[in-house]
């Protein structure tokens, strides 16, 4: 056993002591599931069997009206069949529903055989009462004999379905009070209606006196029973008061009561329709005493009901509680062997991990227990490690970083070193062809300041043309003009000659035949007077025309002047550039000349540098190759990603 014991580890360990721990409390859950489900089971059997029993207890007070109703009957040849019928057929209908609510799984079928036995007996009995067979006393014994049956039957279903074993005070005295206590107190009141209507029809014998006076005694007896229960019941719960009859019951006992003094006080020998006014008199307490019997079984179903629920409820609630608490109790027994089994896989795993030379994960820490305390150690072994590792790895990782950034910065150094010495090579050559550009440059600008100043000589010489075509131009204009005003004359000579011309043909017509060769020569004037004033007009046209041109061309000879000015004074600002462009052309040559000497020494300097970058990177290299291999000699040791 103790060997068996060693070779398990210690999950197995505390799921065997798990397992053992489980078994009782399974147990101790099955019997309560077990006891709730037999609660739940008999609320559910007495919530079904009520409204079996109720049928059975209306089947009772039907034959109970049945009786009476015979009693009449059978008591006088001369009395009325039809209510008999209307109580025998009341009597069959209830018994049908009895019948039906019996075919209920719980109900025996012995208890089905003899409701139908019984149905058939009373079948029997009501077609001899209705050949008027039997005595009113033997029709009374035959069905006092169907209804004792009918309450042991109706006792039986009681049992079957556990109404009769009811495990609560207020439901136990509500279940007797409406299906036995009720009952009873009805059938004493129904005799005492039989015999009081019988009194009434037949008059009152003093056996019959005496029968009665001991009726009222039993009804005193069982009222008594059915207000116990009824206040028994109120008293374990109070929210039954309101469907329980309280005083009312007593007050219609005692109207019944009242009612059957006076029918037995009466000299008998009443008509059958006396009979049955006071028969249905009687009868009205009992049917108030039954509503009021109804409410109290509505207010038991009731309670029955809200009892299955409750059951149900606690029978669900206590299986999922046990389920949760199961459930519960597994993950807490897991966490707690997790809790100890994981920190011992946890030091394990560190070990071997720091024998393989893995620093980098931290050892989780758990607790401050003894496992805590184990881990804790593991962890500051692997953090002193660490630092060692840590110590050497960073100077060999220093040198290394050094030595290659220093390798590096020479390559790039020398690199840079062979550019910068071609680079300076091609400066001088550039600078070599920048100073005979320069020196080009410094010719050209004197050959164009000298060509600039010709230029604007030759342009002062043309503006001084221009300003003499000009004013030439401006002369033809004036003489236009002063020809346009001649023209202007000769037409006004010609219109005042024409004028004279019309004034001597009308003084040559005036003269008549004396008149008519001065009349000829008037008209000769006349015309050669239009012509003269044709060609004035024509002349005056001409000389407008002309006169426009010449304006027009004056103006564009001084916006020429104007122009050739302008000319003048660019060629003036050009030559001053191009005079200032020859001095910086001098100046620029004898930069070129003083950056051509420092390129020159430029390129000595950068061919000593490359030199002293050969020398540096072959101790680089050296330095390199050092740092690789003390890295290698740290290297079977992983630390962490910070380190």
């Amino acid at each position: 056993m103790r060997a068996w014991m060693d070779r398990l580890n210690t999950g197995a360990k505390f799921a065997l002591v798990a397992l053992l721990l489980a078994l009782p409390c399974a147990w101790l859950g099955q019997r309560l599931v077990q006891l709730e489900w037999q609660t739940w089971q008999v609320a559910r059997q007495e919530n079904q069997g009520t409204p079996i029993a109720a049928t059975l207890v209306r089947a009772q007070l039907a034959l109970m009206r049945q009786r009476g109703q015979a009693a009449l009957l059978l008591s006088r040849s001369d009395s009325p069949l039809p209510p008999f019928q209307a109580a025998q057929l009341d009597l069959m209908q209830a018994l049908d529903e009895a019948q039906r609510s019996l075919q209920h799984p719980d109900i025996q079928g012995s208890t089905r055989a003899a409701l139908e036995r019984q149905r058939r007996e009373l079948e029997e009995l009501g077609a001899a009462i209705v050949s008027r067979g039997p005595t009113p006393l033997q029709s009374l014994q035959r069905h006092q004999a169907q209804l004792r049956a009918l309450v042991e039957l109706t006792g039986r279903v009681m049992h079957d379905t556990l109404l009769s074993y009811d495990p609560s005070v207020d439901g136990y005295h509500l279940i007797i009070a409406s299906f036995d206590a009720v009952p009873d107190l009805i059938d004493s009141l129904g005799r005492l209606r039989a015999l009081s209507a019988l009194s009434l029809l037949n008059g009152a014998t003093e056996a019959q006196r005496q029968q009665i006076l001991l009726l009222h005694g039993e009804v005193n007896d069982r009222l008594s029973r059915v207000q116990l229960h009824y206040e028994l019941a109120a008293q374990a719960n109070a929210e039954l008061l309101p469907a329980l009859p309280g005083e009312n019951l007593a007050r219609e006992v005692a109207l019944l009561r009242q009612l059957s003094q006076q029918a037995v006080g009466a000299e008998g020998g009443a008509e059958p329709r006396q009979v049955a006014a006071a028969f249905e008199a009687m009868s009205q307490p009992i049917n108030r005493l039954l509503e009021q019997s109804l409410r109290a079984q509505q207010a038991l179903r009731a309670l029955l009901g809200e009892r299955e629920a409750d059951a149900r409820l606690a029978l669900l609630g206590l299986a999922g509680g046990g389920l949760l608490l199961a459930l519960f109790s597994l993950l807490l027994a897991a966490r707690l062997v997790r809790s100890i089994t994981a920190p011992v896989a946890l030091a394990i795993e560190a070990a071997h991990a720091i024998a393989g030379g893995n620093l980098q994960a931290k050892v989780p820490l758990r607790g401050r227990n003894d496992m805590g305390l184990l881990l804790q150690a593991l962890e500051d072994m692997r953090a002193k490690l660490v630092n060692v590792c840590q110590a050497v790895r960073q100077g060999a990782e220093q040198v290394a970083v050094a030595s290659q950034q220093i390798a590096v910065g020479n390559i790039d150094l020398s690199t840079r070193t062979e550019r910068q010495a071609s680079a300076v090579q091609q400066t001088a050559a550039s600078m070599e062809q920048l100073g005979g550009a320069v020196r080009s440059n410094a010719e050209h600008a004197d050959q164009a300041r000298g060509i600039a100043s010709q230029t604007v000589q030759q342009a002062e010489v043309g503006l001084r043309v221009v300003t003499q075509v000009v004013g030439q131009i401006q002369a033809v204009n004036q003489s236009s003009q002063r020809i346009g005003s001649i023209i202007g004359v000769i037409d006004s000579i010609a219109f005042q000659t024409n004028l004279l011309a019309l004034n001597a043909a009308v003084e040559a017509a005036r003269a008549g035949e004396a008149g008519r060769g001065f009349a000829v020569v008037a008209s000769e004037v006349r015309e050669l007077a239009g012509r003269v004033a044709g060609a004035a007009a024509e002349v005056k046209q001409l000389i407008g025309g002309m006169t426009d041109q010449v304006a027009g061309t004056s103006s564009q000879a001084r916006s020429a002047g104007d122009a050739v000015n302008e000319v003048v004074a660019s060629i003036q600002r050009l030559g001053d550039l191009v005079s200032a462009i020859s001095r910086a052309s001098q100046e620029q040559r004898d930069g070129v000349l003083q950056a051509s000497q420092a390129v020159t020494d430029m390129d000595h300097s950068t061919q000593q540098n490359a030199a002293l970058v050969e020398e540096s990177a072959a101790a680089a290299e050296s330095l390199r190759q050092q740092s690789d291999e003390l890295l290698s000699v740290v290297g079977a040791f992983r630390l962490p990603a910070a380190a």
